[in-house]
This record gives structure tokens, sequence and C-alpha cells, in this order.
């Protein structure tokens, strides 16, 4: 019997840790959302396909983003178009897309190993993102979420970011590629 309620307890005690983990989770996800609805709100892209669309698409590999990213850009416009966030098609087809979220290095590969004639503004989450050639990249330093930003890449991709940005970023000087 008192092997029961010892295990019992453990199980509570597991189940609350995961729970908060994935409210923790959950919750950056929120911030990645709000990071990157300013990261849109002050910019200007040059996409011509993608501005045909009555919305502004954001688009992502990863479902708990979305998922967060729905809840917490709701009521949100920019450039006068309701948000529509959405999964990014098995064939990658981004086309549609303002702006592309990559939490995974290999679908960012197989998105870099295929033309695209739109150029939205690319986010990741890993490491050598920038490298590879991304334009903004969350990271983790001292335990919050941060970014590192690549100003020449996102030139080159004719997307203008505000200084206002740029100065709240770590700015990755280009000695690669």
């Amino acid at each position: 019997m008192h092997n029961k309620r010892l295990l019992n307890l453990f199980f509570l005690c597991a189940l609350s840790l995961f729970s908060r983990q994935l409210q923790a989770l959950e919750r950056e996800d929120a911030i990645k959302a709000g990071l990157i609805y300013n990261f849109a709100y002050y910019s200007q892209q040059q996409t011509k396909s993608a501005s045909k669309i009555n919305y502004y698409s954001i688009c992502s590999t990863s479902e708990p983003f979305i998922k967060a990213a729905r809840k917490t850009l709701t009521s949100k416009t920019l450039a006068s178009k309701p948000i529509k966030v959405s999964l990014i098609p098995p064939d990658n087809t981004i086309s549609e897309c303002h702006i592309v979220f990559f939490n995974n290095q290999t679908l960012f590969q197989q998105y870099n190993d295929n033309e695209h004639p739109s150029k939205p503004l690319l986010i990741g989450q890993f490491s050598n993102f920038i490298e590879m050639g991304g334009h903004i990249n969350f990271i983790i330093v001292g335990g919050k979420l941060r970014f590192e930003i690549n100003p020449k890449q996102l030139n080159r991709s004719g997307i203008k970011i505000s200084s206002k940005v740029m100065r709240l970023g770590i700015v990755k000087q280009e000695n690669f590629k």
C-alpha cells in the first residue's frame, strides 16, 4: 500500500513537471510569434507574388509554433491585411508566405536547395541558420530569448528592416558563404 502511494505521488510530480515544461514551451512560442509580428511590422518587403494575396501570411514548419501564433496574433493585422498562420505544405511551397519560420535545419536545407521566386523573411531557430542564408535566428542567451540578424542577407533579399530592430538584435557580420 505504501509503495502504491509513493508511486502515485511520483507520477503526480512527474506529470506536474511535464505540464510546466509544456506551458513554458507554449509561452516561448507565443513570444516568438510576437517578435515575428514586430519584425514584419518594422520591415518592408519587395515580394510580388505574396503581395497579391489579401492576407499577410506567416508560415512555419513547427505545428506547436503555429498553434501559439494563431492564439497570439488572432486580432492583429499587418499592412492592413489579416494575418494567416499556416503550416508549410510537404512540397515546401511557400510562394504565398511573407514570413517563414524554420525550426528544423533539414527542412531549411530543402528550402534552400530549391529556387523560390518570392523572397520571404526567413526566420529560424537552430545553429548555423544565419550562415546557411537565413535572415533572423532566435537564440537563447542567459535563459532569455534573443535574436541574431543578418542585414546583408536581408538586403540581398530586398527586405528593409528598421534600425530599431537591428539595435535590439545581435548583428551578424558576414564572414561566411
